[in-house]
């Protein structure tokens, strides 16, 4: 009998050895699990709060530039104050979208040509308004056609970067939602998994 309690008292120690070691494990493979999953998750932040400062960029310039034109089409300079607001909310805009970006190649070269044509239209206008001001009154037609030609084709850069870096983004998106689901899944198993195990070695010591 005491040879027997013996065997059954080592038994229960080995069992509960493996038990620890399964539960030690579980929480390790756990913890390595749910982290991965809050990586990906925190990846897929990061791209929708590149993807909300691109429409918030893409907004501003749209609002520069209709203050401009009603500017030029009312010479009333209250446009004037409203077009520098937008545009030094676009220009903030683009310089989140630097320090978010620093680490994509892709998106810091979308990035580097929109600040260089960006730089162009301010020029542009700024001379447009120089123009309007000495000359506006005497050749309005002439002024307005060369005008809206190299404006639209600002414009058309402008907007060209900026739906390159959303298209980029989207892509991004897509991916690292699919990681995180991925991650999340795996998390889920391996838990489950470790759990199951140490409910069976300890079942099996009784």
């Amino acid at each position: 009998i005491s040879y027997s309690m013996n065997k059954r008292s080592t038994h229960l120690t080995i069992a509960f050895g493996i038990l620890l070691a399964l539960l030690v494990g579980n929480a390790l493979f756990a913890n390595r699990a749910i982290q991965g999953m809050v990586d990906s998750q925190k990846l897929v932040e990061h791209t929708l709060e590149v993807q909300r400062e691109l429409q918030k960029s893409q907004t501003q310039f749209e609002r520069s530039m209709s203050e401009m034109r009603a500017y030029f089409n009312t010479s009333d300079s209250s446009f004037l104050v409203g077009w520098a607001k937008s545009r030094r909310e676009l220009w903030q805009s683009v310089s989140e979208l630097k320090r978010l970006t620093s680490d994509n190649d892709q998106q810091k070269g979308y990035l580097a040509k929109l600040e260089e044509v960006l730089k162009a239209q301010d020029a542009f206008i700024q001379e447009s308004l120089k123009i309007k001001e000495r000359d506006f009154a005497n050749k309005p037609w002439v002024f307005r056609k060369s005008s809206l030609e190299r404006s639209k084709s600002y414009i058309a850069e402008i907007n060209l970067q900026i739906q390159g870096m959303e298209e980029q983004e989207r892509k991004l998106s897509l991916d690292r939602e699919e990681k995180s689901n991925k991650a999340e899944g795996e998390a889920r198993i391996t838990i489950f998994g470790c759990t199951l195990m140490a409910c069976v070695t300890l079942l099996s010591t009784f």
